[in-house]
């Protein structure tokens, strides 16, 4: 199960965002850190029952660094104040869908899909939908696909792309440039000990989505 502690920390670290704090909190870290790569492991372990691509992840490289990159921000605050990890195909840093888990103590959730994918990957994820459309409009449909995870959410352009015709029956996917999903974790569920089989049972409503999209960008 995941650390008590988790987003006590997070709530803590937002109003004390400093390294003093940090290094003087810094066991309290690594306690609850060693506890989600355990969460990790149990996830991937889940999540590759029903997809093999996520089978052999390290769990602990699938958690993303709590240090913030500052260089370019105005914004100097060292620390993020919310804990993630991103299961996919390659790793977290690849370019496939994955998904995603996101502890913070404003709100936890839970989703997937390909966030601002790059112009070659948009290019491929357009041209899969372009020729199997109909099939990523009977995932969306699915009932409970849309119990779980609503609509598929992402930044859309005004106008179709130049390289399709306005009058294309998926126009209104074609039009996106990310393509992901969420939905809410219930924050009383962190410290239960099937929380871990009881996201991956979650994912797995989203894996079509998911195959989908990686098929495209195969």
């Amino acid at each position: 199960m995941l650390h008590p502690d988790l987003l006590p920390f997070l709530s803590e670290l937002k109003e004390n965002n400093h390294k003093d704090w940090f290094d003087a909190h810094r066991d309290r870290y690594q306690s609850i850190r060693k506890t989600l790569v355990g969460f990790s492991e149990r996830l991937i372990e889940g999540v590759s029952a029903f997809d093999e691509s996520i089978a052999g992840l390290d769990p602990s490289r699938q958690i993303f660094r709590i240090n913030r990159d500052i260089r370019f921000s105005k914004d100097k605050s060292p620390y993020k104040t919310n804990m993630g990890l991103y299961l996919a195909k390659g790793g977290k840093n690849a370019v496939y869908g994955g998904y995603y888990v996101h502890f913070d103590p404003e709100g936890c959730f839970m989703g997937g899909g390909c966030y601002q994918p790059q112009p070659p990957e948009l290019k491929k994820l357009r041209a899969h939908i372009d020729l199997f459309g109909k099939e990523l409009e009977d995932i969306l449909a699915d009932e409970r696909f849309k119990e779980v995870y609503g609509e598929l959410r992402g930044e859309q352009l005004r106008n179709m792309p130049k390289e399709y015709d306005k009058d294309h029956p998926q126009a209104h996917l074609l039009k996106f440039k990310s393509f992901f999903v969420s939905c809410p974790i219930d924050a009383t569920h962190l410290g239960q000990e099937d929380f871990a089989g009881e996201i991956a049972d979650t994912f797995e409503v989203m894996y079509p989505l998911l195959r989908f999209l990686n098929e495209g960008l195969d």
